[in-house]
């Protein structure tokens, strides 16, 4: 089946079908089966955007790809905000601390 995009003059069909392929589309298959996204307002005002990806290990676990993005240009000098922010929100969750895999954190 097929369904129509309303995104204007350009309206494009898409394969419904498409959705149910991914991940597993790639060879091998991508581990992620969930995405979704969010923000967070820092107490100076400032909104960082937070995306997270949820997928399967190779035994059957979950994990979880979490990013935080400055909402603003050079960002240096906030003290670790965006790891703080995700920090938090894994404490809150009980999970153990994140390992940094890209980005200024990176060791």
């Amino acid at each position: 089946s097929a369904e129509t995009s309303r995104g204007g003059a350009a309206a494009a069909t898409l394969d419904t079908g498409d959705r149910l392929r991914y991940p597993y589309q790639f060879a091998p298959a991508l581990p992620w089966r969930y995405t979704t996204s969010g923000f967070h307002v820092t107490s100076g005002g400032f909104s960082d955007d937070l995306r997270f990806s949820v997928g399967v290990t190779s035994s059957g676990g979950s994990k979880v790809r979490m990013a935080s993005i400055s909402g603003i240009n050079g960002a240096l000098g906030d003290l670790g905000q965006n790891y703080k922010t995700l920090r938090f929100l894994g404490d809150g969750l009980h999970w153990n601390a994140p390992v940094v895999r890209y980005g200024c954190g990176k060791r």
